[in-house]
């Protein structure tokens, strides 16, 4: 896959064809109605079994409702600054999640800082070099009490561009369950710069290198 945004030139991203993992599904914005519909043909036989399962008000699950949470799938927002976008079904149930694949340059990531309610250390993937991993949380409170929101960004960053895995917020023990399959696609897809040179990570500067693994806190 080849994408121009990080820096004004073409970058390609390697690896893509060769990542699977259960319950993830690639998916692009430009796909012709036909092969949407494909898609998502092909993406309902995979989840039959989620078709039965009680849903979060005690329903079960019809094959209406998968129907519908694949088709947001293509909702436009997915795939802004998206060299690789993905559809995650983590749990036997009807719960989906977006993870994105983006490349920007290094000056329009944010400054990731330890907070309250987010955890922030050092990662290292096989072909991105090393990078940080940032989870924030945010508190929700209601009428049935207090749940945790928690969303995920490895970010790898060589101090010109910067490579940002991304998944969107949701329920801490659904985030636990994409962990692996996020993990996967870290150590598989792997980022060519123009001319040919493979993108690495560095080292943030200020943080410790003493902590790989990817983790929810």
């Amino acid at each position: 896959m080849t994408v121009t945004n990080a820096p004004d030139q073409i970058w390609t991203v390697r690896g893509l064809d060769d990542f699977s993992a259960p319950g993830w599904f690639p998916v692009r914005a430009d796909m012709p109605t036909a092969e949407r519909a494909e898609w998502v043909r092909q993406a309902e036989s995979a989840l039959a079994t989620v078709v039965g399962v009680e849903r979060w008000d005690g329903v079960p699950t019809s094959p209406d409702d998968v129907r519908e949470l694949l088709g947001r799938a293509f909702e436009e927002e997915q795939f802004m600054d998206a060299a690789a976008t993905f559809q995650v079904w983590p749990v036997r149930g009807p719960v989906a999640v977006m993870c994105r694949v983006m490349l920007l340059t290094s000056d329009s990531v944010p400054r990731w800082e330890r907070k309250d309610g987010a955890a922030l250390q050092v990662i290292e993937s096989k072909h991105l070099g090393v990078g940080l991993q940032f989870t924030p949380r945010t508190r929700i409170e209601s009428e049935d009490g207090a749940t945790d929101i928690q969303a995920i960004d490895l970010i790898f960053d060589d101090g010109t561009a910067a490579i940002v895995l991304t998944v969107e917020p949701t329920f801490g023990p659904v985030l636990a369950n994409v962990l692996p399959g996020l993990q996967t696609l870290m150590d598989t897809i792997w980022v060519e710069r123009p001319g040919g040179s493979v993108f690495a990570g560095v080292v943030p500067g200020g943080m410790a290198d003493d902590s790989w693994e990817v983790e929810t806190s």
